[in-house]
C-alpha cells in the first residue's frame, strides 16, 4: 500500500482541523477588523473634534481681535477731539436751537447758558440747591409759618418778618440731614 487510502475517519479529522483553523483564522480577522474600524471611528473622531476646537479658536481670535481693534479706535477717536471743537459743537448747536425760538426765549436762552451763569448753577445744584434740602424747607416754611401766624394772631402778637427765612434755613438743614442719613443708613444696609 504505496498509496493508502485515508480512512474516512482520518478525513474527518483532517476536515475538523482545517475547519477549526479556518474558524480561528476568520475570528482573528472579524477581531482585527473591528479594532482598526474602532481605532479609524476614534481617529475620526478625535480629528473631527481637533477640527472643531482650531475652527473655535479661531473665531473667538477673529472676534477679539475685532474688539480690540474697536477699543483702540474708539480711543484714538477719543483723544482726538479737543476743547475747541467741543466749544465749537455746542455753540453750533445753541445756534440751531435758538433759530426756532421766539426773540423773548432766545434772549432768556443766552442768559442761562452764558458761562458764569451755568458753573454756577451746576456748583449750586450739587451742594445748596439738592432737591431734598429745597423740599424740606418748603415744607418747614409752609408748616411752620403757618403755625406761628395763627399763634400770633390769637395771642395779639406781631411778627417781626424773618420768621419764613429762618423756618426756611430749618426746613433746609432738616431736608439735607434727612438725605444724608437715609443714603447712610443704604450703605450700612448694603454691606
Amino acid at each position: 500500500m504505496a498509496n493508502p487510502e485515508k480512512l474516512p475517519s482520518q478525513e474527518h479529522k483532517e476536515s475538523a482541523i482545517d475547519v477549526a483553523t479556518e474558524k480561528e483564522r476568520l475570528r482573528e480577522e472579524l477581531e482585527s477588523s473591528v479594532e482598526s474600524s474602532v481605532e479609524k471611528d476614534q481617529d475620526t473622531a478625535i480629528e473631527k473634534a481637533r477640527k472643531s476646537i482650531e475652527k473655535e479658536y479661531a473665531f473667538g481670535h477673529e472676534k477679539n481681535n475685532a474688539q480690540k481693534g474697536s477699543e483702540k479706535r474708539s480711543q484714538r477717536q477719543r483723544h482726538n477731539i479737543s476743547k475747541a471743537d467741543k466749544k465749537r459743537s455746542y455753540a453750533t448747536t445753541m445756534r440751531h436751537i435758538r433759530r426756532n425760538m421766539p426773540t423773548t426765549q432766545r434772549t432768556f436762552s443766552r442768559f442761562i447758558h452764558a458761562p458764569l451763569v451755568e458753573k454756577t448753577s451746576e456748583v449750586a445744584s450739587t451742594t445748596v440747591a439738592r432737591p431734598s434740602g429745597i423740599l424740606g424747607a418748603g415744607i418747614v416754611a409752609v408748616t411752620g409759618l403757618g403755625y406761628v401766624l395763627y399763634t400770633a394772631k390769637q395771642t395779639g402778637f406781631s411778627l417781626s418778618g424773618t420768621e419764613f427765612i429762618v423756618f426756611l434755613a430749618i426746613g433746609w438743614m432738616t431736608g439735607i440731614v434727612i438725605e444724608f442719613t437715609w443714603k447712610l443708613a443704604q450703605r450700612f444696609i448694603k454691606l
